[in-house]
């Protein structure tokens, strides 16, 4: 495919994105619908992020809007997939800065440990529970997905 062809496919796919996540995205403050297209339009961001980022007293421009984040998914091409699979990105990065630890995953349904070695390398609910007990806090994220 020619690299003209690639690009209007990535504008094609940012206008429609534009239009179902950031014009038509949930608005859980009953923001009117003219700030909403305004937020919109000028900047890519939703209502929720006016809220957030309090834009009435913030500058806009400091602040990364639903549009810029879009858009910043092609920065790491060809990496983007890498980077954005939570296991391979940190051992790629725990080479050269501090990363949470991983401990385990969930792989169709059960959850396999990254940490301690079973013999079938799946956690029990016992055994996710010490997990629990001895970090006392654990965050569940999606293996491979932006935002963080």
């Amino acid at each position: 495919m020619s690299t003209f062809a690639k690009q209007a496919i990535k504008k094609a796919k940012l206008a429609v994105l534009w239009v179902r996540r950031i014009l038509f995205a949930p608005d859980h403050f009953s923001t009117s619908p003219l700030t909403r297209l305004s937020l919109a339009v000028r900047g890519g961001y939703v209502t929720d992020q006016a809220a957030i980022y309090d834009f009435k007293n913030n500058d806009k421009r400091e602040y990364l809007s639903e549009f810029d984040w879009y858009r910043s998914r092609w920065i790491n091409e060809p990496f983007d997939q890498m980077l954005n699979n939570k296991i391979i990105c940190t051992e790629v990065l725990q080479q050269y800065v501090k990363v949470p630890k991983l401990l385990a995953m969930r792989n169709k349904g059960r959850m396999v440990s990254l940490e301690k070695r079973r013999a079938d390398g799946y956690l029990s609910n016992h055994d996710s529970l010490e997990l629990l007990k001895d970090h006392e806090v654990l965050v569940m994220k999606p293996l491979a997905a932006g935002k963080g």
